[in-house]
């Protein structure tokens, strides 16, 4: 490779000059030597190096749109500060982060304010003001609702206590006990009815979680099969109840049937009777039949 710089290579160095808004000292050879030491050594870093903004989310204070409460957009500013990011670049993300009131709020106090005096500030104004015996009153008279998953359940359940434990004087290493006992307990009836064999055998809360979630996926699966054995039955009994119509319809037919034809028969037997004569001395005289006039000629004689 040729190390003779073509005039494009010279103009993507000028360029990249310009860019960074530096000029170089170019008077000689050996003094662009020296600034270009002097320069990657002190100022490159500071030309080159942008520094990452980390994103908060978005929080205005008034409860609308898609801003995330307080609490949680406080922990997503304590999560930047245990990272040991630098107080300005995390000032920087407050102030990119902060909507409406909010914003206000961090404006009026100034641009040297620090990052704690923030927080302070934004802690009197929306932090929770709930007192302990509240919170705890909250916790131990929770229950699961009525369209209320057992996930849903256990993430209230551990928002609740978790207000309570930064109120202080509960201890942290007793939270995973609390959580799991109330949580069995607050369950609702036909899931705590058959999880009881669960709440003796399991003693973490997590655990007693996947173990709920699994029962009421199979809760759920029998009440839907249930459910469609109930639906079918009708269309079962529909069935049969035209089945037994049609039946009905064949047999009423049938005995009409039979009946025209007794009546018939009995209409016939009749009519014989009335059409034959009996004679004392046993004789009997018929109908005069052109075929059988000898017959009528003995009939005449006799009478």
């Amino acid at each position: 490779m040729s190390e003779e710089l073509t005039e494009q290579d010279i103009q993507n160095i000028v360029r990249a000059f310009k860019d960074m808004k530096v000029k170089p000292n170019a008077d000689t050879t050996d003094a662009f030597k020296n600034w270009m030491k002097e320069f990657s050594t002190s100022k490159m870093d500071d030309v080159l190096y942008m520094p990452y903004i980390p994103k908060l989310p978005i929080f205005s204070g008034d409860d609308k749109g898609d801003d995330v409460s307080y609490d949680l957009w406080r922990y997503q500013v304590a999560c930047l500060i245990k990272e040991n990011y630098r107080h300005e670049i995390i000032s920087q993300a407050i102030r990119r982060s902060v909507h409406g009131e909010a914003s206000r709020i961090v404006m009026r106090l100034g641009v040297e304010a620090t990052v704690d005096d923030v927080i302070d500030r934004m802690d009197c104004i929306f932090g929770s003001v709930d007192v302990k015996e509240v919170l705890l009153a909250q916790f131990y008279t929770a229950c699961q609702g009525a369209d209320e998953d057992v996930s849903s359940w256990g993430c209230r359940l551990e928002e609740i206590l978790n207000k309570a434990l930064q109120r202080g004087k509960i201890y942290e290493q007793d939270t995973d006990d609390m959580l799991r006992s109330k949580f069995w307990k607050g369950l609702r009836p036909e899931l705590r009815k058959v999880s009881i064999h669960k709440f003796d055998r399991i003693k973490e809360f997590n655990q007693l979680l996947i173990a709920m979630r699994e029962i009421e996926e199979q809760h759920r699966q029998d009440s839907v099969i249930k459910e469609n054995s109930s639906t079918s039955s009708p269309d079962k009994e529909n069935i049969t109840s035209d089945e037994t119509t049609e039946l009905k319809a064949m047999v009423q037919k049938l005995t009409a049937q039979l009946q025209e034809k007794e009546t018939r028969s009995s209409t016939l037997t009749k009519n014989s009777m009335s059409t034959t004569t009996f004679i004392p001395d046993e004789t009997i005289i018929h109908r005069p039949n052109d075929r059988n006039t000898g017959v009528e000629k003995e009939i005449k004689e006799i009478v």
